[in-house]
């Protein structure tokens, strides 16, 4: 595989690195002059636009760029604007638009969003801002039309406050796209892809995407991570901390990670991604089922993950996240806290891939979902906090979603259940002794030890496994004998083995028998 490439999606709109006649004073937001270039306190490339305040206390300031034609957005798409003011503490609220964005179809007909303020700036600095047109205004000035080719923002000091010297108010580059981080490549001769590779290129400053820059402790993020843009990544990293930045002029999806490629490889180990928003915090999605190895992580406040059979997730935190779909996803040890979906954990047709996680609720969710009828063996899972009784409460154990037919759920201790129609059985106490290394197409008896009363028979003609699970609901001083033949191998038997209160794993060790003759 190559060297790690980051690229990204990003159409330049304006630089503002060099003066422009496209630039001017919106209706109704006119107060300073612009300079431009602004060689003082730019971000990006060599130079921004700047503004003094004008008319104190109460002054508005602002600037819109014509682009010269319009420009396509679709939706969950945004405009990407860097702002800046230096003094914060003047400015009114966000609510009342102290930095707000326009997009519109002329200096006289804009759309205006509402994106910072005193009360959400409060230490200042430069900020790239997502606004997606296609959402909800927090005001409009003319009557703009659909065209999307007028692009700008202003800034409203409060009542009390005036701001005389210099200038305060700064607007650098704008472009617009899906925001997508771009990541494919690595490996272990060039190196594989990381968080910092990516980063390192956004946070350059003839870039400056304001898609993933670095921060104090690690890393703030927004727009659509891409691990396999149209090739494989091989993509690892390990005790890294992300912030998913609060987006609010956005669609929920937005923020979004997705695993492309089934030859792509994604291994993360101790990474923390949390959201610091509440609109789009964040999904997570296998779109192709590539080898994913997430393994003590931790998520917080995201919204919905999706897996697919390569991944191996251990270790992980969920805390306050979105339904989690296993998609025969393999988990070990993980915990899913206080979920804010109706269930934890989407398990679908089958659950032996999920062993030793625990489950909290926050008395308003399931902790898993099956929607398919069979038996299903809840191997070393734990609950808390999950209703007492079957019912329809929405905080059951279980809801099985299904509308007819028979499922049976083994479980290590008695747990709840809601059901849409079908049958369900619950056998609590039961523990699994799994016998493993078994030579393809043995017979395996277990026996109730000294008698010749069968507990659990495999035929090895029609099933020839290499281990064999037997469930037992546990009872103290309980002991069997087990035999395993095969022809050709000596009789392997154990007899009075005591069964315990815990699943438990036997190797079985057969011996070619030297006397045979086929």
């Amino acid at each position: 595989m190559a060297a790690a490439s980051y690229t990204t999606d990003l159409t330049l709109i304006h630089a503002t690195d060099a003066a422009s006649a496209s630039w001017t004073e919106p209706t109704g937001f006119i107060d300073g002059a612009i300079t431009l270039p602004e060689t003082d306190y730019f971000i990006q490339g060599t130079g921004c636009l700047s503004k003094t305040m004008g008319a104190g206390a109460a002054a508005v300031s602002g600037a819109i760029y014509n682009a010269g034609a319009g420009q396509t957005i679709p939706s969950g798409n945004a405009l990407f604007i860097w702002l800046y003011f230096g003094a914060p503490n003047a400015l009114n609220t966000q609510a009342a638009g102290g930095l707000r964005v326009f997009v519109g179809s002329a200096t006289s007909a804009f759309k205006q969003w509402y994106v910072k303020g005193a009360n959400t700036y409060t230490y200042g600095g430069w900020f790239c801002v997502p606004v997606d047109p296609n959402t909800t205004q927090d005001a409009t000035t003319g009557t703009p039309t659909a065209t999307l080719q007028f692009f700008g923002a202003a800034a409203t000091l409060n009542a009390t406050s005036a701001v005389s010297k210099g200038n305060p108010f700064g607007i650098d580059v704008l472009r617009h796209g899906r925001g997508e981080m771009r990541i494919n490549g690595g490996d272990l001769a060039n190196g594989y892809a990381t968080f910092a590779g990516f980063a390192a290129q956004n946070d350059a400053q003839a870039n400056r995407w304001g898609l993933f820059q670095t921060i104090d402790g690690g890393y703030l993020w927004q727009g659509l991570m891409v691990l396999g843009f149209t090739s494989a990544v091989d993509f690892r990293d390990s005790n890294v901390s992300v912030q998913i930045a609060n987006t609010q002029k956005v669609v929920a999806a937005f923020n979004r990670i997705e695993v492309r490629q089934a030859t792509s490889r994604v291994d993360w180990t101790g990474v923390s991604i949390s959201a610091l928003g509440t609109l789009s915090k964040g999904q997570f999605a296998m779109i192709n089922n590539a080898t994913v190895n997430l393994t003590t992580c931790t998520f917080t406040d995201m919204d919905t993950f999706v897996f697919q059979s390569g991944a191996t997730v251990s270790g992980t935190t969920f805390r306050r996240c979105g339904q989690v779909t296993l998609g025969d996803a393999t988990m070990t040890g993980c915990r899913f806290e206080n979920s804010t979906a109706a269930t934890s954990l989407l398990v679908g047709a089958a659950i032996s891939t999920v062993s030793n996680c625990t489950f909290v609720s926050d008395g308003s969710n399931h902790a898993i979902q099956i929607t398919a009828t069979g038996n299903y063996t809840f191997n070393g899972l734990t609950f808390s906090g999950y209703a007492a009784a079957n019912g329809s409460t929405g905080n059951e154990t279980v809801f099985v979603n299904v509308a007819s037919g028979s499922v049976t759920i083994n479980t290590d201790s008695a747990i709840s259940f809601r059901t849409a129609g079908a049958t369900v059985t619950v056998i609590a106490g039961q523990k699994t002794l799994t016998l493993t290394g078994i030579v393809a197409g043995s017979d395996v008896v277990i026996l109730s030890a000294g008698t010749n009363t069968a507990l659990a028979d495999n035929d090895g003609a029609t099933n020839p496994v290499t281990t064999f699970a037997y469930s037992y609901t546990f009872a103290a001083n309980t002991f069997v004998d087990i035999a395993v033949y095969k022809v050709g191998y000596v009789p392997f038997v154990i007899r009075n083995y005591q069964l315990a209160n815990a699943n438990g794993s036997l190797p079985i060790a057969q011996v070619a028998d030297r006397n045979y003759t086929p």
